[in-house]
């Protein structure tokens, strides 16, 4: 008696080619499967030893499989250094809600990725920062004192968006000092260099903090002379990227005096803006959303990322597939925090809310700022906000 391949391959649900290597390893001794010559052709006998060796293989094969697709990792001294302690605590602590926040992924190589979008032909950015820039010189040149100011650019990035603004207060002489704030200090770096190509002397500094989680009140008051107000600017929409803008805001106000003046952009809460995602489909937005989570050790299918809307909540989003299972270890404070994550989970790794401007409205109020002027671009898509201490 024998078994033809058929016979395996139904018996065990494997593949053709897979029961094709068993009988050729079996040829060449490689497993344990006794073979037998039936009109010149061999077959794999049917005895109780062979079964035995056909269960054996079988299971390694799915234990093989099984290990292809899990991956233990050890978080990296380079992924680490990135992080301060709360950061990093942040990160775990979102990671095992399957999240990984869009702030960070600006952290090293995500800067430079970030800059290369930005420097794209007719990127989308450039213009939408040169129209923003044009109509604040308008709105400002109402609230300008005849002094000079210092610009706080609240989520710099490179510091390009702002050159048209910081330029024009030049040759105003009004121009104070320029400052970055930024939670990555490889955008930070962009800034510096790009800025005091700019501006030379008129640099100021820069800031890495995360905005979340930090007031501005020493670092405003230790950059302002009395002769001098502040500008303090937070463009990009990059608003729409946080949750409790509330507190942003009142981060914010606590490094304001009466003088200064806060100005931001957002997203309006439209049809469109709701259903304007292909900018985060791009080859190099998904570069940018893979580079951190690939430098701890994910591996990224580009084809399993996927942006939407989500009406219940009123923001957009992006996610990738885990394509393995992970185990993922963090040694931290002496000790290690672990996240698993399963097989095909959807990993969040970018939202932004679309806002309503009564809402926005009603957060400044609680933050103890007062609106002197909204306007919206010409799609009535985007807004911009004018506003000072109550």
């Amino acid at each position: 008696m024998y078994l033809r391949n058929s016979d395996i391959i139904k018996g065990y649900g494997i593949s053709s080619g897979t029961a094709s290597q068993w009988s050729n390893n079996a040829k060449e001794g490689k497993n344990n499967l006794t073979l037998v010559e039936v009109e010149g052709k061999q077959y794999i006998q049917d005895t109780p030893a062979n079964h035995e060796e056909l269960d054996r293989l079988y299971q390694l094969g799915r234990n093989k499989l099984k290990s292809d697709y899990k991956k233990e990792i050890i978080a990296s001294k380079e992924f680490l250094s990135l992080f301060t302690d709360e950061q990093l605590i942040e990160f775990i602590s979102d990671l095992g809600k399957y999240e990984i926040n869009g702030k960070f992924g600006y952290f090293g190589n995500g800067a430079n990725i970030w800059d290369k979008i930005y420097h794209e032909g007719n990127s989308r950015l450039q213009v939408l920062s040169l129209n923003v820039i044009n109509k604040l010189m308008e709105l400002l040149s109402v609230y300008l004192e005849n002094k000079s100011y210092n610009v706080f650019d609240v989520g710099a990035g490179n510091g390009e968006p702002l050159f048209p603004f910081i330029h024009a207060l030049n040759a105003k002489k009004q121009l104070n000092k320029y400052y970055s704030i930024d939670i990555s200090k490889e955008m930070n770096e962009l800034a510096k260099q790009n800025i005091e190509k700019e501006i030379g002397d008129n640099y100021g500094g820069y800031l890495t903090t995360d905005i979340e989680a930090t007031t501005f009140s020493t670092y405003f008051y230790k950059n302002t002379p009395d002769s001098t107000n502040n500008i303090i600017c937070f463009f990009g929409r990059t608003i729409g990227n946080i949750s409790d803008r509330v507190r942003i805001f009142d981060n914010i106000a606590k490094g304001m005096t009466a003088k200064d003046l806060f100005v931001f952009n957002f997203s309006l809460d439209t049809k469109q803006n709701n259903q304007d995602l292909n900018k985060m489909k791009s080859n190099i937005q998904n570069e940018l959303h893979s580079s951190l989570p690939e430098l701890l050790g994910i591996e990224i299918d580009q084809k399993t990322f996927y942006t939407d809307f989500n009406p219940e909540l009123n923001f957009k989003f992006k996610t990738f597939k885990a394509t393995k299972e992970y185990q993922i270890n963090f040694p931290v404070f002496n000790h290690t925090k672990k996240v698993h994550i399963p097989i095909n989970t959807e990993i969040t790794v970018w939202r932004a809310y679309t806002l309503d401007q009564k809402e926005i409205i009603d957060e400044l109020d609680k933050a103890g700022l007062e609106v002197l002027s909204l306007t919206k671009d010409k799609t009535a898509q985007t807004a911009m906000i004018i506003c000072r201490l109550k």
